[in-house]
């Protein structure tokens, strides 16, 4: 039996605090470059639940990569929603927005109501704003017209 025939052993555990916190550190930024380059909201949000179990859970304020994941996620978050009010703002036709904005608030936005509820009341809010500016904006233009 020579070296290729030798079965390859599993993948141990970290058994120690120590390595479980090593590990727990090279998955939090693994996941955040993989937020960084997420296109939905979806994908962010679930990156940046990590599952924490044993000793470690006592020590997670202590880890700094977790805090690092949170704040990736964040800011990742904020830039999606920046990238869709601005598609938002761009919309001159009304029923189009109405859809675009509801698309939104249904399938991105609404990943931000368990861990971001701030965020996703800003971004509608927004939303709401705009959709009022441009009805405004219609207005206008329809009086004048008369």
């Amino acid at each position: 039996m020579d070296e290729t025939d030798k079965p390859t052993q599993p993948k141990r555990a970290p058994s120690t605090l120590t390595e479980q916190i090593a590990a727990l550190e090279i998955e939090c930024k693994y996941r955040a470059v993989k937020v960084r380059q997420a296109a939905r909201m979806r994908d962010v949000v679930q990156l940046g639940v990590v599952d924490i179990r044993g000793e470690v859970v006592s020590h997670q304020n202590e880890i700094r990569g977790l805090r690092q994941l949170e704040i990736a996620c964040e800011n990742r978050l904020r830039e999606l929603v920046g990238s869709h009010i601005l598609e938002l703002r761009g919309m001159r036709d009304m029923q189009l927005l109405v859809q675009m904005r509801s698309h939104f608030q249904h399938r991105e936005w609404a990943h931000l109501k368990g861990r971001y509820p701030m965020m996703f009341r800003e971004a509608d809010s927004d939303a709401e704003r705009i959709e009022r500016r441009l009805e405004r904006e219609l207005d206008q233009k329809g009086n004048r017209r008369r």
